[in-house]
């Protein structure tokens, strides 16, 4: 289970103002030495872990249409070991496994739309 949260608040009649938070876990593998998938590498995995936030703004057109935007910003950590037989195939081979965690940040945006299109079919885009 991945962990989220959030927060909205209405503004005004038509538009509401949010946050929330989620997390992508358990993104992992791990394999002892002993399995015959690790191409005798000894101890091989991958972890990944992300974490995103994205405050929103949201505005209702009319009854029927409603449109919002998110900005969003990510963070990322992630570790492989045991991948040392691929090293004769990677254009960096020091760097391709048992380096330790690396993070990264990301940023980036969402539209959305969502719509009443007939009297019970309703539509979004995003």
């Amino acid at each position: 289970m991945n962990p989220s949260t959030g927060y909205n608040r209405q503004i005004s009649e038509r538009q509401t103002l949010s946050v929330s938070a989620f997390a992508s876990g358990s993104l992992n593998t791990e394999y002892s030495g002993r399995d015959r998938g690790t191409f005798g590498a000894g101890k091989a995995g991958v972890n990944l872990e992300q974490l995103f936030i994205a405050p929103t703004w949201t505005w209702r057109l009319n009854e029927n249409h409603a449109i919002g935007i998110s900005p969003v910003i990510a963070y990322q950590r992630f570790s492989a070991t045991g991948l040392d037989s691929f090293a004769r195939s990677s254009s960096g081979p020091g760097a391709l496994s048992n380096n330790g965690t690396d993070d990264a940040w990301g940023y980036g945006f969402q539209l959305g739309w969502q719509g009443q299109l007939t009297d019970v079919l309703r539509g979004d885009l995003s």
